[in-house]
């Protein structure tokens, strides 16, 4: 199932936790018939022609919550509407590890790196969602006040890197709340010379299938650093 991207197919949560100083990885999810095995079971016969009934087509990822659900409701998860979440799923995956770098910072060495600034609230917050690990970074050569401010700003990040989930599942207000929050630090950022960049890319980790998972970056750098290029002067 390495089409999958080692995630549940519905949810999009993966499916591998990690493993512990003590433990292995755990699996939390189950590959799960679409059509049933059994006479009675959900969706049972619903297969196209041609397919069996363990074959890959006939197979779908889901964590262990989303599984009961199709196997509870298969009048609203029908065979047809789990294909496509199959296949919309495995598009989405397969989108993500092939997305090109976007220009945003350079560096010498390395070349372009996939950020771009953020410049709302709204955009630092879409970084943060769903991340699953993260790397943040400040100014190194900056007036003592401005590293300062860039610390507390990434903080904040931090914070809601920890809680992000939950601050969704809330409520649209403590969305609100915490767009807003993030937007108070931008201009007084950017009266101190320093702009935020992101990126938010797939990496993966040891396993049959990788385990995929996802990184956000985090930068506060000045706004005259030379490290800076815009997208249209790589071309």
């Amino acid at each position: 199932m390495g089409r999958s991207g080692s995630r549940c197919a519905i949810c999009r949560r993966p499916l591998v936790a990690a493993k512990t100083t003590q433990d292995g990885e755990a699996v939390v999810g189950d590959e799960a018939h679409i059509a049933a095995q059994s006479d009675g079971g959900p969706r049972f016969g619903d297969l196209p022609d041609g397919v069996g009934v363990d074959a890959y087509d006939n197979l779908i990822l889901l964590c262990r919550v989303d599984h009961k659900k199709v196997d509870d409701q298969p009048r609203h998860f029908t065979g047809e509407k789990l294909r496509q979440v199959k296949r919309e799923h495995e598009h989405w995956v397969a989108g993500r590890l092939d997305e090109p770098d976007i220009p945003g910072l350079y560096d010498p060495v390395r070349g372009p790196l996939p950020m771009a600034p953020l410049t709302t609230g709204a955009l630092v917050w879409r970084y943060i969602v769903g991340a699953e690990a993260w790397y943040l970074d400040g100014p190194h050569d900056a007036a003592a006040e401005a590293v300062d401010l860039a610390d507390e700003f990434l903080q904040v990040c931090s914070d809601y890197l920890e809680i992000a989930t939950t601050i969704n599942e809330q409520s649209r207000q403590a969305v609100r709340d915490a767009i807003r929050h993030l937007q108070e630090y931008l201009p007084r950022l950017a009266e101190h010379g320093l702009l935020v960049f992101g990126a938010k890319q797939v990496r993966s980790a040891s396993g049959e299938p990788p385990i995929l998972f996802d990184v956000v970056i985090l930068k506060v750098i000045r706004a005259d650093d030379p490290g800076i290029r815009l997208a249209e002067h790589d071309g």
